[in-house]
């Protein structure tokens, strides 16, 4: 047998050579020595020490040892006790195991009977560590596993919750645990009664169930959930208990309703496009006729206007339709939600003034990125906003709120609308054949919300009027504003916050374009400036693609340092090449910049042997300046930097140039303005 340095023995005995003759026998079993106490001594010594195996006479004490192996379990439970007595009847042994102990040995103990009572010992002393180590693992599988679990008391408080409590709820197990009700507190107003009258129904013990439900999380979020509970359970201590686990179904609800949507669409499309088509030839029929009617009678005038006034209100209607029917081109890229509501607040900050009306910005921190196109995104949340404005009465608090859930970014607009208001159909609220909102009309931004592949709904909570936009989130294996294999996430950026702050390389044209148009108003210079790193081919060969792009995130680091003003902005057109545009800068400041990048890529001394002049990464970098006429666009600035790059490659690299530059001069230090 193997020696238990972990096991401490002690022998409980007046007969100290049978305290001797046991040491012995457990020395030859690789067993320590044991602690060999008087039956006097004993109550003490349990006191100081912690025995795993106590050998104690029967006959132990005035009590007896019997009762003298109960005190031992009592202060030592997880202590194995061992009796030994000289003459040992049946009901010694029946007494025994009613105390108990582990075993009973006749004295003198004989060491083959020991060493099976040992072996019995440490079987039962592996199994208890099995057990502990199984109880180990349920703990942290009920603690970590991504399901609400909880038991529920007849008086609705909790004994038991998981951490999952936190993630789904926004609560710690222990706030959970001690706040009264608090499970029926979570319930949706609209869901509490059906709730409670099921989980009082299983708490008796009838049956269990299984029911979808809304949770209101601790932000104010709307969870959907969804609870199933087991045949309720009876404790000595607890008294019946009703367990259950809690699923976070929001994802797939979510789903469903754009699913739904979608389906609603399609089918709206085929017979609004029928009816356009179907109504619009009789209707100019219609119109035409009362228009010559009215020419050949005047008498008739009323009559011919009000067939003419009706005419031209289904006119509109069908033009409503075809409006609401045209493809709209959608550009999705990286969006951040909360800087993008900031602007749409900024940009009616003089309408919700008009309006007296106070806006409330409660963003969720840390709210990842939604995959987007941020132009119509920002229509969108202006009409869900000017929609807002329009029913709310002065003195009224309007609060926009976003929130992670799942894989969406939710946005909701909450308001209380004036009295007399009534309550929207929200199956035909989003309908084209009314009157929308000012900028799309509701009808549209439903549209928009879901070829971006989000969800755009309207409910009533609590009185109040409540519009949620769901937009799928950002993720590396969704939509990436680049291919993985080309871009890491994150390559664009803008000194200022905006809804622009990451484009795509597809639209880049359209956002230098943009910034071109602005520029033409303004009769004001703008310049690109494009750069592209030396020798790169060679140090990927030399040096390996992760070295590669961590060089390439560095430089581009170092452009985004470069720029000082808010309206100018960066992105990285391809693996190796940069662009940055400086609206309202001319040639002189626009080659400022660009030295400051050169010189400041070349201070990070980043090595590539390959280079052989430098002896580390350098870039060459081309800048064009114009102020835009009637009769130039933006691609001509585009060419024109690119022809300034490939003069800059041209006279040997690491160097700035610019069309003002006299013959033969490219900046390699101070920038030079010719």
């Amino acid at each position: 047998m193997d020696q238990q340095p972990q096991d401490r023995v002690v022998v409980i005995d007046e007969d100290n050579a049978s305290c001797s003759l046991v040491g012995r026998l457990l020395a030859t079993l690789n067993y320590a020595t044991p602690d060999c106490l008087s039956p006097d001594s004993a109550d003490e010594a349990m006191k100081r020490a912690n025995y795993d195996l106590a050998f104690i006479d029967i006959t132990a004490s005035r009590q007896g040892g019997i009762e003298l192996a109960r005190r031992l379990r009592s202060k030592l439970p997880h202590c194995v006790t061992i009796l030994m007595s000289c003459q040992a009847s049946f009901d010694d042994a029946v007494e025994a195991m009613r105390s108990g102990a582990h075993d009973i040995l006749r004295k003198p103990v004989d060491g083959h009977e020991l060493a099976l009572a040992l072996n019995r010992y440490q079987e039962q002393k592996r199994l208890r560590a099995r057990v502990l180590q199984a109880e180990k693992q349920y703990v942290r599988l009920v603690q970590n596993i991504p399901v609400l679990v909880f038991s529920l008391r007849p008086d609705m408080s909790l004994a038991f919750v998981n951490q999952a409590s936190q993630e789904l709820l926004g609560y710690q197990p222990f706030e959970a645990v001690i706040e009264p009700r608090w499970l029926p507190a979570r319930l949706h107003p609209d869901d509490s009664e059906r709730m409670l009258m099921q989980l009082a129904a299983a708490m008796d013990c009838r049956s269990p169930f299984t029911s979808q439900c809304r949770l209101i999380h601790r932000s104010g979020q709307t969870i959907h959930t969804l609870i199933k509970s087991i045949s309720c359970s009876a404790t000595e201590d607890e008294g019946p208990l009703l367990q259950g686990v809690i699923l976070d179904i929001t994802d797939r609800v979510l789903l469903e309703q754009a699913l739904i949507q979608e389906e609603k669409l399609k089918t709206l499309q085929v017979i609004s496009e029928e009816v356009a088509h179907e109504v619009r030839n009789p209707l100019t029929s219609i119109a035409g006729f009362a228009t010559r009617l009215g020419r050949k009678h005047p008498e008739s005038g009323e009559t011919t206007e009000i067939i003419l006034m009706e005419a031209r209100r289904l006119e509109k209607l069908l033009n409503r339709i075809r409006n609401y029917l045209s493809p709209v081109r959608v550009t999705q890229q990286a969006c951040a939600m909360n800087t993008l509501l900031t602007e749409c607040v900024h940009l009616l900050f003089t309408d919700l003034q008009k309006q007296g009306v106070w806006c409330v910005l409660d963003l969720a921190q840390d709210l990842p990125q939604v995959f987007a196109d941020p132009d119509l995104l920002s229509q969108v949340c202006v009409n869900l906003m000017l929609t807002s404005l329009r029913e709310m009465p002065s003195g009224q608090v309007l609060t926009i709120r976003s929130f992670s859930s799942g894989g969406a970014v939710q946005v909701q607009f909450r308001y209380q609308a004036a009295a007399g208001a009534g309550s929207p159909d929200p199956e035909k609220l989003f309908m084209p054949f009314d009157q929308g909102g000012q900028s799309l009309g509701l009808a549209l931004a439903y549209r928009l919300v879901q070829n971006m592949g989000g969800l755009l709904t309207f409910s009533m909570e609590a009185g109040q009027s409540v519009f949620t936009a769901s937009l799928p989130r950002l993720s590396r294996e969704g939509g990436m504003l680049f291919s993985e294999r080309r871009l890491a996430p994150s390559t664009t950026t803008s000194a200022r916050t905006s809804p622009r702050a990451s484009v795509g390389e597809c639209s880049f044209e359209e956002l230098l374009d943009r910034e071109w148009v602005l520029a033409l108003r303004k009769r004001e210079p703008i310049a690109l400036i494009l750069a592209d790193v030396d020798h790169f081919e060679s140090y990927i060969n030399m040096y390996g693609r992760k070295h590669a792009e961590e060089a390439l995130q560095r430089i581009f680091e170092t452009l985004k340092s470069s720029l000082r003003r808010p309206a100018d902005f960066a992105t990285r057109l391809s693996e190796q090449q940069f662009a940055a545009v400086l609206p309202d800068t001319n040639e002189f400041g626009a080659l400022i910049v660009a030295e400051t990048l050169r010189q400041g890529v070349a201070d990070q001394a980043i090595l590539h042997e390959g280079a052989r002049l430098a002896g580390k990464l350098t870039i060459s970098v081309g800048v064009a300046s114009f102020v835009p006429e009637s009769n130039t666009n933006s691609l001509d600035l585009l060419a024109e930097a690119s022809r300034s790059l490939y003069q800059a490659k041209l006279k040997g690299r690491n160097r700035v140039y610019a069309p003002g530059m006299k013959a033969g001069e490219a900046s390699t230090g101070k920038a030079k303005t010719g």
